[in-house]
């Protein structure tokens, strides 16, 4: 399998302090002042254009094998209950296809994978656009999947190196 990728990163400034705490990846978000930090990914067989965007309230990603446009737009929250240690995802499709679940699949595997890398208890809301024109492999799936951690990952590199 011939997997390239292109990274292109846009720092924000004015990131507020860690708390020092190393499961706390999560918790960290640029200013309302800055612009925010974004990671860009051109991922190839299948060719798939991936953004992921930090902002102050939420993280954005989008994900589309159609030169960019975005066909279905999700709002993805999660919570976590102390009381019996679950967690619970909600996924709210807000514009485009509502009949295929893949689109759903794809929003909560990222979202899982985010929670899973701190502590569990807590991940911003996610906004994920996806346009996929090809079924996905189970390959395919995984490394678009991988991927968009990995920006998210490189993302929060670049907010705690500039805090």
């Amino acid at each position: 399998m011939n997997t390239a990728h292109t990274t292109s990163t846009i720092p924000s400034n004015n990131v507020p302090k860690s708390n020092n705490d190393p499961a706390s990846c999560n918790k960290i978000r640029p200013t309302p002042s800055s612009l925010p930090t974004t990671v860009i990914r051109v991922v190839t067989e299948p060719d798939t254009d991936l953004l992921l965007s930090v902002f102050q309230d939420r993280v954005q990603i989008l994900i589309s094998q159609m030169e960019g446009k975005i066909g279905t737009m999700l709002s993805v929250d999660h919570e976590f209950s102390q009381i019996d240690n679950s967690h619970t995802y909600h996924i709210q499709n807000l514009l485009g296809r509502r009949d295929d679940p893949l689109d759903s699949v794809y929003a909560r595997q990222i979202m899982e994978r985010i929670v899973n890398l701190g502590n569990g208890y807590y991940c911003p809301p996610l906004l994920v656009g996806i346009n996929l024109v090809e079924k996905s492999s189970p390959e395919d799936f995984r490394k678009i999947i991988d991927e968009v951690v990995d920006m998210y990952q490189e993302a929060v590199g670049i907010i705690r190196a500039n805090s």
